[in-house]
């Protein structure tokens, strides 16, 4: 999980354990900036971000042609009111309620799925719900 350069360094991570063979079960970045697809070993990769309020250009994380994994995307500027995003920015974002409740919400969909020892189940491609 991280913010803005620390979303980054998880994507480069995450990368890097693929040369491994190692699988992510899940990734969450908060309004990062990355133009390369997802390595195929993230299971479910969420990103919460702006789209147009903000320093640079964010956009929904995608994989690279052939992975298997589910990506999800929330663009706080379809989800916020008016209000709530004059209230926050790039650099208050993971403190805002609403950001809050999706990161704990996806992180315990990854957690419970690693926990329980058993195969991803749902509507993604892979399986992922």
């Amino acid at each position: 999980m991280g913010h803005s350069g620390g979303g980054r360094d998880c994507i480069a991570i995450a990368r890097r354990l693929d040369e491994e063979n190692i699988v992510v079960d899940g990734l969450i970045c908060i309004d990062t900036f990355w133009f390369g697809p997802l390595s195929g070993n993230v299971r479910r990769a969420v990103h919460v971000y702006f789209s147009s309020h903000r320093l640079y250009l964010s956009r929904p994380l995608k994989y690279g042609s052939g992975a298997k994994g589910f990506a999800v995307s929330y663009d706080l500027d379809d989800i916020l009111s008016q209000a709530q995003r004059q209230e926050t920015d790039h650099f208050r974002a993971e403190d805002h309620p609403v950001v809050l409740a999706i990161v704990i919400r996806e992180a315990r969909r990854c957690l419970k799925r690693f926990s329980s020892g058993r195969a991803p189940t749902g509507t993604g491609p892979d399986g992922v719900e």
